[in-house]
C-alpha cells in the first residue's frame, strides 16, 4: 500500500532570483523527472493532482472525514492538493500537464476549451442564483445595476463574475464602454471596495459573504432572473483516458460527501474551515446559499450551454464550442452506478 496526501498553494510575485534558481532546477531536474515517471508507472503507482480555489466544495469534506484516504488506501495513489487564486490559473494548470482535476465556474472552463485546453466537464460542485452578485461599497448611493454607468467595476477577468458582468449590462442595456473594469482577484476586490477604490465589484461567495462580515460591502445584486450558476469538476483528458477508474472512485467519494453534508451541516462547516481556511463565520452566512449535488442534470448541462452561447455572443471566446467537447458524463454515470 502506498498512499500520500500532500497540500500545498500557488503563490504570486516571486522575486526574480528565486525565478531564475528555479528554472535552473527545473532544467538540471527535468531528466530525474523523467525517470521517476517511468519508474511510478512500471510500479503501478497514479499521481492524482488536485486544484482548488478559495470557493469551498465537498471536496473538503471528503478529505478531512477521510473519505478519500479510506477509498484509495489499498492503491499506489499519490494525492497531492493544489490552491489557486482563481478559475482562470487552475486551467492553466491543467493545460500545461500540472493538474489532473479541479473545481471552476462554468466560464473558466468554456473559455479553457475554447482556446485548446485539454480538459472535461465531469460532474457539478455548486450551484445556484445567490451565491454571486454586486457588491458595494457600506457607504455607496448606487442602490442597483444600472448605476454602474461610469463607475470603477472590479471583476476577476475570465472567471463566473465577469459572465455575471456582462449579463448586467445587456440586461441594463449598458456596453463595456459605459463602465471602467478594474481587472483584480476577489481577495483584491474585496480590499478595493473597503478602500474605496473602486465602485463596485462582481463577486462570488465566500467573497460576497466576507466583504459583508468584514463590513467592506454590501450585495445589492444577484444572479436571479439572469442564470443559475452552475460551477463543475472538472478533469485533464489526458487523466481521464488513462486512469479512468480513479477518476470514477473520486466522484463517487465526492458524492458520498455530499450526502454525508447533508446530515451533518456542523461538522461540515468545520471541516470546509479545516480544508480551505474559510473563517466559520463566513461560512455559515455562505454555505446555505448554494446547492451541493454533484449530477449532471439537464440544468446543468442547459446552462453549460447558455454559458457557451453568452461568451460567444458577447465575443469573450471566438470559437464555438461543442457540447460533446466539453463534457463527458460518462464517469460519473459509472460512479453512480456502482454505489
Amino acid at each position: 500500500m502506498f498512499i500520500q496526501f500532500k497540500r500545498k498553494r500557488l503563490c504570486c510575485g516571486m522575486k526574480k532570483w528565486l525565478f531564475f534558481t528555479l528554472i535552473s532546477l527545473v532544467l538540471v531536474l527535468s531528466a530525474c523527472s523523467d525517470d521517476a515517471d517511468k519508474k511510478a508507472s512500471a510500479e503501478g503507482d497514479v499521481n492524482l493532482r488536485i486544484g482548488y480555489t478559495s470557493v469551498y466544495s465537498m471536496l473538503g469534506v471528503a478529505v478531512e472525514e477521510g473519505f478519500l484516504e479510506e477509498e484509495f488506501k489499498d492503491d499506489n495513489v499519490d494525492i497531492e492538493y493544489v490552491q489557486f487564486l482563481s478559475g482562470p490559473p487552475l486551467t492553466e494548470a491543467i493545460a500545461g500537464g500540472h493538474l489532473d482535476f479541479g473545481q471552476i465556474g462554468s466560464q473558466p472552463a468554456v473559455q479553457a476549451v475554447a482556446n485548446g485546453v485539454g480538459l472535461s466537464v465531469v460532474g457539478v460542485y455548486a450551484s445556484g442564483e445567490k451565491g454571486l452578485g454586486l457588491v458595494v461599497p457600506e457607504n455607496s448611493s448606487i442602490q442597483s445595476v444600472e448605476q454602474i454607468k461610469g463607475k470603477k467595476i472590479g471583476v476577476t477577468v475570465g472567471s463566473l463574475g465577469h459572465r455575471l458582468l456582462n449579463e448586467y449590462l445587456k440586461e441594463y442595456n449598458l456596453q463595456p464602454s459605459d463602465i471602467e473594469l478594474i481587472n483584480l482577484q476577489p481577495a483584491d476586490l474585496k480590499n478595493a471596495l473597503a478602500q474605496g477604490d473602486i465602485d463596485a465589484a462582481v463577486l462570488y461567495e465566500p467573497w460576497i459573504s466576507t466583504a459583508e462580515l468584514e463590513k467592506a460591502g454590501k450585495q445589492i445584486s444577484s444572479a436571479e432572473g439572469l442564470f443559475n450558476d452552475y460551477a463543475y469538476y472538472v478533469a485533464s483528458n489526458e487523466f481521464a483516458d488513462a486512469h479512468p477508474e480513479i477518476l470514477e472512485r473520486l466522484l463517487a467519494v465526492l458524492h458520498k460527501a455530499e450526502e454525508w453534508s447533508k446530515e451533518h451541516p456542523a461538522e461540515t462547516i468545520d471541516d470546509l474551515n479545516a480544508f480551505f481556511g474559510t473563517q466559520k463565520e463566513i461560512l455559515e452566512l455562505a454555505v446555505p446559499r448554494k446547492e451541493y449535488d454533484i449530477e449532471l442534470t439537464e440544468g446543468a448541462i442547459e446552462a453549460l450551454q447558455e454559458t457557451i452561447n453568452d461568451l460567444l455572443e458577447s465575443k469573450v471566446i471566438r470559437q464555438k464550442v461543442e457540447l460533446d467537447e466539453i463534457l463527458r458524463s460518462e464517469f460519473l454515470e459509472n460512479a453512480l452506478k456502482e454505489e
